[in-house]
């Protein structure tokens, strides 16, 4: 998968997946240090990414352990942000401004908004019919059962 469509959808994880789904804006990167918009929430979750971190603000160009303060130390539209994600600069304000991601007024709208920008900007590859055969093929010659409407 496209390393910038994976970025994508672990932010829509990461806001599935928030301990704290109440405190969702898309108006305040955090409150001290607590995920609040979808940049926010990515920020958050090390285990998904090692490229920023919620702070205080500490100013643009500010790292830590080699990771970018997010918390009012980055635009949204920040050349840092744009690079990360694969997207240019209208796409950055239309997924992580104040109205980002739809407008979402949730946690869940967002990840949704997120989940269809990643899938109509880096569609999937369409299988040919010699690939799908031959997936077909390796199927039955394995001894899997395949259903009569596969």
């Amino acid at each position: 998968m496209n390393v910038y469509k994976q970025r994508i959808l672990n932010i829509a994880r990461a806001l599935r997946e928030s301990p704290n789904p109440h405190r969702f804006t898309m108006t305040a990167y955090s409150r001290c240090r607590t995920p609040a918009c979808a940049l926010g929430h990515y920020a958050f979750r090390a285990d998904l990414q090692n490229k920023f971190y919620l702070g205080f603000g500490e100013g643009e160009g500010v790292m830590s352990d080699g990771r970018h303060c997010i918390q009012s130390g980055l635009a949204c539209n920040s050349r840092l942000i744009q690079g990360h994600f694969g997207i240019n600069q209208a796409e950055a304000f239309r997924l992580f401004n104040t109205n980002g991601c739809g407008n979402a007024g949730n946690a869940i709208a967002a990840a949704d908004y997120l989940e269809k920008f990643a899938r109509e900007k880096w569609p999937e590859p369409r299988r040919t019919d010699s690939d799908l055969v031959s997936d077909l093929m390796t199927r039955v010659t394995s001894g899997e059962r395949i259903p009569e409407d596969a």
